[in-house]
């Protein structure tokens, strides 16, 4: 006849509901964390994205802008434009300088469906070539470009 189990001895062999429950409870606050933080990620890189996307439509409108052959007047203009698979607003301003032949282009991205939702901006210039007198590029240093004929047929 096997000895008799004492009853200590019948108690730890397992893990009573109470122990149970709190490993379970540790567990689940270990998976909420790790959860919150993928979460975090997730939305972080949405708006990265958005970011990214959002600067480069602002960048190709100022690009576009600059290389068109004409100077721009001063205006504020607003338009649509997919890109990324997002459709996009974006409001193009065009103001004066200081300087005569320079205009300043600024340009606010949204989403389409939320125009009160600025996801990036961008500023750039764009001059207006002018006609140089002749003479020295940079007065008093001698140096000379093509429209500078006041040097021709001398010999140093």
């Amino acid at each position: 006849m096997p000895p008799a189990m004492t009853l200590k001895q019948q108690k730890q062999q397992g893990f009573t509901l109470l122990e149970v429950l709190v490993a379970m409870a540790i567990v689940a606050l270990g998976l909420s964390a790790v959860f919150m933080q993928v979460n975090q990620m997730l939305g972080s890189s949405i708006y990265l994205q958005q970011k990214t996307l959002g600067t480069w439509v602002a960048m190709n409108r100022i690009t576009e802008i600059r290389l068109k052959n004409e100077f721009p007047a001063p205006r504020e203009t607003k338009d649509n434009i997919e890109m990324g698979g997002i459709n996009w607003g974006y409001t193009i301003n065009i103001s004066e300088t200081p300087i005569e032949n320079l205009r300043r282009i600024d340009v606010a991205v949204y989403p389409a469906d939320n125009p009160d939702s600025i996801v990036a901006t961008a500023a750039g210039f764009r001059g207006q070539i002018i006609e140089r007198a002749k003479g020295p590029l940079m007065p008093g240093t001698g140096a000379s470009g093509a429209a500078d004929d006041s040097l021709e047929g001398t010999s140093e």
